[in-house]
């Protein structure tokens, strides 16, 4: 928002000391890093998007989250200003940190002020805005000019947070802001649970000609007198504002009106034309801002604000003056995370392309790769004995690495045929031929940051479509081939065509489909698992706007654009997509398909994208889908060894269990209120500790066996008993041999029981903390049982000072013996899931993010296997290691080793043979589940079931004494 000066004092004085506690008070889990990745800037996100305490995104009606308490002082502070609240967060910059200079542009800020009130600073601390800066002191009250370029300072050793809401504002506030006011002390109200007024309407459909024509005239302000660049924007500006105002007339708020993206999409085009200006006033781009004021914001009718409407909005941001890209980029600074389709051939490679094109970020070079990639010399299968198209990392050589990039950039165009200017860097480009499929060890160093959609589709339908483009003449690529004999070879050239020589079509056309589907499988597996997804073309034809959107929030793509009945025919479409197509060549088919078995198998078993059950959609309250991409291996391991594994997951609220089921790996989702530890014992006894709870199941068998499919599940655990610990951060927990219950209390910095009068009962503490007290000295976490009772524990430091753990959190960790109260390892880092196991202790290093081995006679510690994620959670199947993995997101991953890399960091189980230290299998979790806690293996007879307490099983489950049961039929006889 433009405001007359760089900075405004508002007369509102708040209680810093009560505000500065609430916010200690928040759980690590809480924060949350910078959407764009600014190193040191975290946030807690208190009223978002549907009250998504995950969405940094903006638009649509805005709730309040679960970190935000309705009774709270920030809650009675938010409240105070009377304003309607949009999106409002705790935003922290890390001691010796900055902000990183900026200005705020999108019509989002352009109507909004940010009012700061800071909570936790010291003097040293800078806010810059302009020319001008201050130091906003804690407990005041602040808004500034937020189209300044502006930035913070914190120089000192101390971190800074400031409470920070964006607002319309009202007319008291803007009157505050333009004339003040008499000082208001708002004191705390214990108890009182304010009204929050947030935003329900903010980004409309359409953006109506009023607010564009207001835009206008505030912008053009600013521009440069007597400019002619300036002016030709402005004038082109205005004439484009007048035809909106037509189009107003006919369409009204349709944002799919083809003459609004018609005229938009001209305007864009028109503006990319002209010669730019600088605006003084901040030293910004002229056609900069007007693009992303009149262009980009001007259409938003997948975002708007509709009540129970959850669709997933392109991401919003503070756009950098100064940008940071290029920090952790590897290749070619011109190109950021490329993504390539790949695909056998007929799979809708061509459909999925052609749609993903249309984002409104990604460039294309507008059709199949073949000429180009081929262009090079070296790479033509003429040039290389007609062995095939494969390629391997050999035959990326520096000379051929720079003129592939150098001919795809000049070939590159955007969704309106426009190319990128000559000096255009991080640009998403979308590739995609099926000759890649052969090639992705080749391209992964032409492009080492890929990111790869492999597209799926029943081998039946595929074969079918390649036998009708061999028979159609129009896919010929090798009309010559030496030796060759039939038709002229049609698709990609794949090693051993030589053995298919007057082998009938369907076989060709067999060996194609299968060679080159173990190819991407096998290729895939050694490529870092966040850098790859599968896409259903059942799913891209059925639910195209529900698939696409999945897609798009995988290679982090913006999409503008909703997809509502069926997709357009491709270009190399032969005949409109049927169900039937493939009884055409059905009897050819007969004669191949089953020597495909294994590969469509092994292809099946790669992904596991499903609807949502009802845990997740309660979990997340989005309509959006559970994804997760797994290797075979899993379902094989725990296939073997009987094994079903339970994983819980505090962020999204449910504990999963996976196993097999019809030879794939099944997952299932319970909900429960922030699960964290999770014991099982051997005799039917299942704990979980939620949120406030220890939630404790019995195994009943005879439940077991009425659920369908009969025979299926061992045991079915049912609630038997819910024991209210109040928030005492329980972490992990254990049963003794003789089945008594054993928990970490973080809280407490204690392990603990339960009895039937106490919230807990304390049973051992470290000697280092004097006293028992809520306040997470040393961040006790993790426990280790040996020959049945509690042995070993994890904690991030030897601290007796509350938080104290935060200071030391890169080397402080420790495992202490507890029969002896001696601490047995030292220097660890961010230690958690200590395991007594093989006769050797191990341990996970979060902050590494490795599983290590532990030397208890010299106490040091030994990275035995390096995950791509924060690991915590940890148990074993015979030889092999069952390792949780969350994201990087928690405050707490500042200046850890774990972040220092570029590879991304995932959220799933990852799974590590023990023999050779190498990782064999793992399952990644795409969609709502961002985080795993803990990992628990059982190995009871037949699958495991926890029965949902909201479900109509758990109402309707009834276990009596049989002693009952059996007096019961005596009377009825």
């Amino acid at each position: 928002m433009l405001l007359k000066q760089p900075f405004v004092k508002l007369p509102f004085q708040f209680d810093a000391d009560q505000l500065h506690h609430e916010v200690e008070a928040l759980p690590s889990d809480a924060w949350r890093g910078h959407p764009t990745g600014h190193v040191g800037n975290t946030a807690v996100i208190m009223v978002s998007r549907f009250g998504d305490h995950t969405d940094d995104t903006i638009g649509g009606r805005h709730e309040p989250t679960t970190w935000l308490g309705s009774d709270s002082y920030l809650a009675q502070t938010i409240a105070a200003f009377g304003v309607p609240v949009g999106r409002t967060r705790l935003m922290r910059i890390a001691a010796g940190g900055v902000a990183t200079p900026h200005f705020d542009l999108h019509n989002y800020w352009f109507d909004r002020v940010r009012i700061h009130v800071p909570v936790i600073t010291t003097a040293d601390v800078s806010f810059e805005c302009g020319d001008a800066a201050v130091h906003m002191a804690a407990g005041e009250s602040w808004v500034f000019d937020t189209f300044r370029r502006h930035n913070v300072l914190n120089p000192g050793g101390a971190d800074r947070v400031h409470l920070v809401i964006d607002t319309v504002g009202t007319p008291a506030l803007w009157s505050m802001i333009d004339k003040g006011g008499a000082p208001v002390a708002v004191a705390y109200e214990p108890g009182r649970a304010p009204v929050i007024l947030t935003e329900r309407t903010n980004l409309p459909a359409v953006i109506d000609p009023g607010q564009l024509d207001s835009f206008a005239r505030r912008l053009h302000q600013l521009f440069p007198a007597d400019d002619a660049a300036a002016t030709a924007i402005r004038q082109a500006t205005e004439a484009y504002v007048i035809a909106w105002r037509s189009l107003w007339a006919f369409y009204g708020a349709e944002p799919t009106a083809t003459g609004y993206i018609a005229e938009r999409d001209r305007f864009g085009r028109e503006l990319e034309s002209l010669a730019d200006a600088t605006i003084p006033y901040n030293q910004a781009s002229a056609k900069q801002i007007t693009k992303a004021l009149f262009i980009d914001s001007a259409l938003n009718g997948d975002i708007v604000g509709l009540v129970g409407t959850r669709t997933a909005p392109p991401p919003v941001r503070d756009v950098d003056a100064v940008g940071d890209q290029g920090a952790d980029r590897r290749g070619d600074i011109r190109f950021d995370r490329p993504v390539i389709i790949v695909s056998p051939p007929r799979a809708g490679s061509t459909l999925l392309f052609e749609t993903l094109a249309k984002a409104p970020d990604v460039f294309t070079i507008g059709k199949e790769s073949h000429l180009l990639m081929e262009s090079v010399p070296s790479l033509q299968p003429r040039n290389r004995n007609w062995e095939s198209n494969e390629l391997t990392a050999d035959d990326a050589t520096p000379q051929v690495i720079e003129q592939l990039r150098n001919e795809f950039f000049n070939d590159l165009r955007d969704r309106r045929e426009t190319p990128p200017p000559m000096n255009a860097s991080f640009l998403r480009m979308l590739e995609k031929t099926p000759k890649n499929s052969l090639r992705i060890e080749f391209l992964d160093e032409v492009f080492p940051d890929a990111r790869y959609i492999y597209l799926s589709r029943s081998p039946r339908d595929e074969v079918s479509s390649m036998m009708d483009a061999w028979r159609s003449g129009g896919f010929v690529t090798y009309p010559d081939l030496p030796g060759w004999e039939g038709m002229p070879w049609s698709l990609l050239l794949i090693p051993g065509w030589r053995d298919l020589i007057g082998a009938p079509l369907e076989e060709v056309c067999a060996r194609q489909w299968e060679y080159t589907t173990n190819k991407v499988l096998d290729d895939l597996g050694r490529v870092a698992p966040g850098r790859w997804t599968v896409a259903s073309y059942e799913r891209l034809v059925s639910e195209p706007d529900a698939e696409v959107r999945r897609l798009c929030r995988f290679a982090n793509l913006r999409w503008d654009t909703r997809l509502e009945g069926a997709l357009p025919l491709s270009r190399h479409t032969l005949t409109p997509p049927s169900p039937d197509k493939w009884k055409a060549n059905e009897t050819e088919l007969a004669h191949v398909l089953p020597s495909l078995a294994a590969t469509a198998e092994r292809a099946a078993k790669v992904a596991d994208i499903r609807p949502n059950d009802r845990a997740v959609a309660q979990a997340s309250a989005r309509k959006e889908r559970l994804s997760s991409v797994h290797t075979d291996t899993v379902a094989e391991l725990l296939g073997k060894a009987d094994a079903d594994v339970l994983l819980s997951t505090y962020q999204s609220g449910s504990v999963i269990t996976l196993r097999r089921l019809d030879d794939r790996l099944n997952t299932h989702f319970t909900p429960m209120p922030k699960p964290m530890g999770i014991a099982l014992s051997g005799s039917g006894q299942l704990a979980v500790g939620t949120s406030d709870e220890v939630w404790q199941y019995r195994n009943q068998p005879a439940v077991a066996r009425k659920i369908q499919p009969e025979g299926l599940y061992g045991s079915c655990y049912v609630m038997r008993i819910r024991h209210h610990t109040g928030n005492i951060a329980i972490h992990e927990m254990a049963y003794t041999s003789d089945r008594e219950l054993w928990m970490v209390n973080t809280r407490f910095s204690c392990l603990a029981t339960l009895d039937e009068q106490h919230s807990f009962v304390p049973r051992w503490r470290p000697t280092f903390v004097t006293r028992f007290s809520a306040d997470d000295r040393c961040h006790l976490n993790g426990l280790a049982m040996r020959d049945g009772r509690p042995r070993y524990v994890t904690a991030f430091s030897e601290s007796d000072s509350p938080n104290g753990w935060r200071d030391t959190k890169t080397f402080g960790g420790c495992i202490i013996d507890i029969d002896n109260d001696e601490i047995v390892g030292r220097g660890l880092c961010m230690p958690h899931s200590p395991r007594w196991y093989r006769d050797q202790m191990w341990v996970l290093e979060s902050g590494k993010g490795s599983l290590s081995r532990v030397d208890l006679a010299t106490g040091k510690a030994e990275v035995f296997a390096t995950l791509p994620g924060f690991t915590r959670g940890l148990a074993f199947i015979g030889r092999y290691a069952l390792v949780g993995l969350s994201q990087v997101r928690e405050s707490v991953f500042d200046g850890l080793p774990l972040t220092k890399g570029s590879e991304p960091k995932h959220s799933g189980l990852w799974i590590v043979d023990l023999d050779s230290a190498t990782i064999v299998g793992f399952v990644r979790f795409d969609g709502v589940v961002h985080e795993i806690f803990d990992v628990q293996v059982d190995r009871s007879t037949g699958h495991l079931h926890v029965v949902d307490v909201g479900s109509e099983q758990h109402l309707n489950s009834f276990v009596v004494p049989d002693a009952a049961l059996a007096d019961a039929n005596a009377n009825a006889r």
